[in-house]
């Protein structure tokens, strides 16, 4: 049986899972048969910021990632284009309102990157204070909601920054 090609791939993860790293190799050696869209590319207002004009942080999220959804499906998916979008959101959002038209199912659609970010982000990015509880809990909630959803999942623990890019071209063109 042919399968469709995938028309989104999207990258999710806590911070210094390989996300951006990945992407921007994917956009390299891809340009312009595939778009790379990047989250934060919108900015990451102040907490206090978020919380005034949105009610919290987790709203503020939510509302962006709904933008992005919009964005996505008028400026791409509706053109037939090939899309990787990298961002640190809950999954579910995506998977519930980001169903690319005639695309196979969405949980073929997303890659979750994941990696042992505490001591990169001590390590080799020299953050140890991005590597509290609270973030640990976020990328654990990640990984925990991909399990959850059955979504594809990438351990860039183990695996080069090419052996990444190459695994996500070819859920391209599945």
């Amino acid at each position: 049986m042919i399968q469709t090609p995938i028309k989104l791939v999207i990258l999710t993860g806590a911070s210094a899972s390989g996300k951006t790293t990945i992407s921007k190799r994917i956009a390299a050696k891809a340009a312009p048969f595939i778009s790379c869209l990047y989250f934060d590319s919108i900015g990451v207002p102040l907490p206090e910021q978020m919380i005034a004009e949105f009610g919290s942080g987790e709203n503020w999220q939510r509302a962006k990632t709904f933008g992005w959804i919009k964005r996505i499906q008028e400026e791409f998916l509706s053109k037939g284009k090939l899309v990787l979008f990298d961002g640190q959101m809950a999954s579910p959002l995506f998977l519930k309102h980001a169903r690319p038209p005639k695309s196979p199912t969405v949980k073929r659609s997303w890659l979750i990157v994941m990696m042992s970010r505490e001591s990169r982000l001590r390590i080799n990015r020299r953050q140890p204070e991005l590597a509290d509880a609270r973030m640990m809990d976020w990328a654990r909630f990640l990984r925990n909601e991909a399990d959850a959803d059955s979504i594809l999942k990438l351990d860039t623990t183990r695996s080069s920054i090419e052996e990444c890019v190459f695994e996500i071209l070819g859920v391209f063109v599945v």
